[in-house]
């Protein structure tokens, strides 16, 4: 057995840690540039991003990275890339309780298209998340402001959308849904996002699907690639991990929640409130 001598005290142990953070991406993802004023207030202001975040995310179908991802920045004085990659952790978390909300209220769950959708979607999430350290955190920030007004647009378009591909015709099942998953997965890794800003608005304008369906099929289509995303993050020295409990244990209260909400109420008022959100965040975002 081989013992090696680390002293304790001293200018050259001190600047041998400093060397070692200042090398390692994974302390960059333990100890994240955040300062808050320790941990209590650290952890009460990741657990309310959290139960914000999960509420309105599971309530609209998008997960919580288009909450968790500006106020991580905003709040908590994470980077753009940290942001994105930190807010994927909660993301998980709150598809996965999200998805059990919706399926335990009324069955809104397409399990099939889920998987189809899952199974192309983990093939491009990391690809996605390897793309988002190209880019610049100005111009990303703009791609997914520009996005989530897009989205809010062609929400309020659903009405002249009076017919669509119905989601249990062969096509829209085989090849339909892994395209979707294709470049949801990518836009997951690559914006931090979950996903659901993607497939919502495809399954309810391309394939007439009703609102609280692909709500709930988007939370179960967004679990796997979610988990991907955010390895790749971390992977990168995108993840803050102090932040990680309170975020996900505050998404799990708020998806539980959201989702309770979200099944009792009609699936106009449900894309109206997408609409909004995706709305006011993506102004804040493109601007």
């Amino acid at each position: 057995m081989t013992f090696v001598s680390v002293p304790r005290l001293g200018l050259r142990g001190r600047l041998h840690t400093k060397r070692l953070r200042s090398v390692s991406p994974r302390w960059r993802a333990v100890r994240p540039e955040v300062r808050v004023g320790g941990r209590t207030r650290l952890a009460v202001k990741s657990g309310a991003i959290g139960v914000l975040a999960g509420l309105v995310g599971t309530l609209v179908g998008a997960g919580g990275g288009v909450i968790t991802t500006p106020l991580a920045v905003a709040w908590l004085g994470l980077t753009q890339h940290q942001a994105h990659g930190t807010s994927l952790t909660a993301v998980t978390a709150s598809a996965v309780f999200g998805t059990a909300g919706y399926f335990a209220h009324g069955g809104f769950v397409d399990r099939r298209a889920a998987a189809l959708i899952t199974a192309t979607a983990l093939l491009t999430a990391p690809a996605g998340a390897a793309a988002a350290t190209h880019v610049t955190p100005r111009r990303l920030r703009r791609y997914f402001g520009v996005f989530l007004v897009v989205v809010a647009l062609l929400l309020q378009t659903r009405r002249w959308w009076s017919h669509g591909l119905d989601v249990q015709l062969p096509f829209a099942r085989m090849i339909g849904m892994p395209i979707l998953g294709a470049i949801t997965g990518f836009l997951s890794g690559l914006l931090g996002i979950g996903g659901g800003t993607v497939v919502v608005p495809a399954l309810t304008l391309l394939l007439s699907v009703p609102q609280k369906l692909a709500q709930g099929t988007a939370l179960a289509a967004m679990i796997l690639p979610s988990m991907v995303g955010a390895r790749k993050h971390f992977m990168l020295g995108n993840v803050s991990l102090p932040l990680v409990p309170g975020l996900c244990l505050g998404s799990i209260v708020g998806s539980l929640i959201g989702g309770g909400i979200a099944t009792q109420l009609a699936d106009e008022s449900l894309r109206i409130a997408c609409s909004i959100v995706f709305f006011l965040v993506g102004i804040r975002y493109a601007l």
